[in-house]
């Protein structure tokens, strides 16, 4: 039978690492969904830069798509035309913006997925000041709808091009 001081030491050691595992998770947050072949403004203001911090990045599905030296406020985009990374300080914050020219799902300019931002130190370790987990959406086009009566009752189908995700049709009827 093991002793008390065992069982808490084996407890202990649980709950480190429990607490250890918690504090790498990260949480995407749901952003505003962008429309397709829109413009898409991600944006996070932060009342002032941490000690230390001497860049900022923004990454795409943790690609790197962007770097703010802090000292400069000017950001590179790394040759990516349909991005523009911007900082605006003021005496009161200091606001990061990452400009998406033309929301797209299909081209190698995809803006679906996981946009982070994320602050660096001259210690290998970044800090995420804000992420999105960024989706995207297509509006239906050229709507077609075919009536159908029989003794059964009325069926419609209706089809579209171009829409994403798949759509759902709700037949309401008027009173």
């Amino acid at each position: 039978m093991p002793n008390i001081s065992h069982r808490i030491m084996k407890s202990t050691k649980l709950s480190l690492c429990f607490n250890a595992l918690l504090f790498h998770i990260t949480v995407a947050y749901a952003c505003d969904p962008a429309e397709e072949g829109r413009p898409y403004l991600l944006k996070h203001s932060i009342a002032k830069v941490p000690w230390g911090v001497t860049m900022v990045t923004w990454t795409k599905d943790d690609i790197l798509v962007a770097d703010c030296p802090v000292a400069t406020a000017s950001c590179t985009t790394n040759a990516m035309t349909w991005l523009v990374a911007e900082v605006i300080k003021t005496d009161d914050n200091i606001t990061f913006f990452l400009n998406i020219s033309s929301v797209s799902r299909l081209s190698r300019n995809n803006s679906k997925g996981i946009w982070k931002l994320k602050s660096h130190t001259s210690s290998p370790r970044a800090e995420e000041f804000y992420n999105c987990n960024l989706q995207v959406y297509a509006k239906i086009k050229e709507t077609k709808c075919i009536k159908n009566l029989s003794k059964d009752g009325l069926t419609v189908s209706c089809y579209g091009k171009q829409v994403y995700p798949e759509a759902m049709m709700s037949v309401i009827r008027a009173p």
